[in-house]
């Protein structure tokens, strides 16, 4: 049921978008760059996720500073999820 409302959400919400004449493809895909900014890649692994034993042979073990994610998620000390100096906010007004 809640994969169900979540669904129903989503395309009460697009249909929305769309009857605003709202360019959705081009939106989402500026959403989905933004949001990706909030975690910066990892510096130990580059971001692959794993650690290099040597510039030709990848070592089979996950980054231990991003758990293999290839991003870091910076969290203050009560552990929220804090967005990396420079952030911006998306702009959504070229897509309306």
């Amino acid at each position: 049921e809640v994969l169900d409302a979540c669904i129903d959400t989503a395309w009460v919400a697009l249909g929305c978008a769309y009857s605003m004449g709202a360019d959705v493809q081009g939106a989402t895909e500026a959403i989905e760059h933004n949001n990706l900014s909030k975690f910066p890649l990892c510096d130990k692994c580059s971001g692959t996720g794993i650690l290099l034993s040597s510039r030709f042979e990848p070592n089979t073990q996950s980054c231990s500073s991003c758990n293999g994610a290839g991003h870091i998620v910076l969290r203050d000390s009560n552990g929220k999820i804090q967005k990396p100096e420079g952030y911006k906010k998306v702009e959504l007004e070229i897509f309306l």
